[in-house]
């Protein structure tokens, strides 16, 4: 078997890379990247996801069984153009599945798009509720979502998976987790009491990264025909404040948290998300506990900090 990752130098991409080596032995993995990072266990690519012709002649030579589309712009911010957003997560998408076509692909495809296609709405929310996004980001996920609903009318199976925050090691600064754990131990060197906090009751269902990747291949091992939605969340959404709660029990201090007036980046402030469709397709799936996940990350972030500190 043959499978092709995009994006599978990025966070999610090295968890999922190390979840079909285990879960699918003897698969040759290929990740396809701009810049020709290398990870373990995977063939690296060097391709352009929006060279069209680029794309169609690899595919031809290299027909894949199973395709995880995961390059993206992911980071939300207002100051970035549509067009950024429409090239990495839209284009990308539409390139990818016309060479596909082109290679007469007749297997599974897997989407990472993202709950915040549905915008900010109240109740709880499932697969088939409407879908309404409220940024660049959002609505660029929604329109690669329709580039893979049409294209699975072509005859191969589809998962577009709505991931919410995943976390875990690995994971760079510019997120919630690695955010807050740098603020923590830069205030511990500093000798602080006070860590700022911006808007704290933003909630998330924040899912272990290699709890996501293990489902992801999961998903796609028993795909349906046609093109199928899925939640891929943890059961319940927990608050910036409380991700804050845990870390600073993690590291032992006591630091008095102070509300910031800085503006969130991302508008979106957190869905209640129904996961049964998910519980349903994988019964006996675990999700691995939040605070042990956040202490792996916090480890691994103050050994990186430890070692920089040494080479200064």
């Amino acid at each position: 078997m043959k499978i092709l990752v995009t994006g599978g130098s990025g966070f999610l991409g090295r968890h999922l890379v190390v979840a079909l080596r285990r879960q699918v032995p003897g698969a040759q993995v290929f990740i396809s990247s701009r810049s020709g990072k290398i990870v373990p266990g995977a063939e690296t690519v060097v391709l352009d996801p929006v060279d069209p012709k680029a794309v169609t002649a690899w595919l031809k030579a290299n027909p894949v069984d199973r395709v995880y589309h995961l390059s993206g712009l992911s980071r939300v911010s207002e100051d970035l153009p549509f067009p950024q957003y429409f090239e990495y997560n839209s284009l990308s998408t539409q390139c990818l599945l016309e060479g596909l076509k082109a290679s007469d692909f007749k297997q599974t495809f897997f989407l990472a798009s993202s709950v915040q296609v549905y915008g900010n709405q109240s109740g709880l929310i499932r697969e088939a509720s409407r879908v309404a996004p409220g940024s660049k980001y959002a609505f660029s996920k929604y329109l690669a979502e329709r580039c893979v609903e049409q294209a699975a009318e072509g005859g191969f199976k589809a998962i577009v998976g709505r991931i919410d925050s995943c976390l875990g090691p690995g994971q760079t600064l510019g997120f919630v987790a690695p955010d807050l754990i740098r603020k923590i131990l830069k205030a511990d060197t500093a000798g602080e009491s006070k860590i700022s906090v911006a808007n704290s009751e933003v909630t998330r269902h924040f899912l272990d990264v290699r709890d996501a990747a293990r489902m992801m291949v999961d998903l796609v091992e028993s795909a349906r025909s046609g093109c199928e939605v899925m939640h891929i969340a943890a059961p319940h959404a927990t608050s910036i404040k409380d991700i804050l709660s845990m870390l600073l029990e993690i590291h032992g201090e006591k630091l008095q948290i102070v509300a910031s007036r800085e503006q969130l980046a991302n508008p979106f402030a957190g869905l209640s998300l129904s996961i049964d469709k998910l519980e349903d397709r994988l019964p006996g799936c675990y999700f691995t506990d939040l605070k042990t996940t956040l202490r792996d990350l916090f480890v691994e972030m103050k050994q990186e900090l430890a070692v920089d500190g040494g080479r200064e």
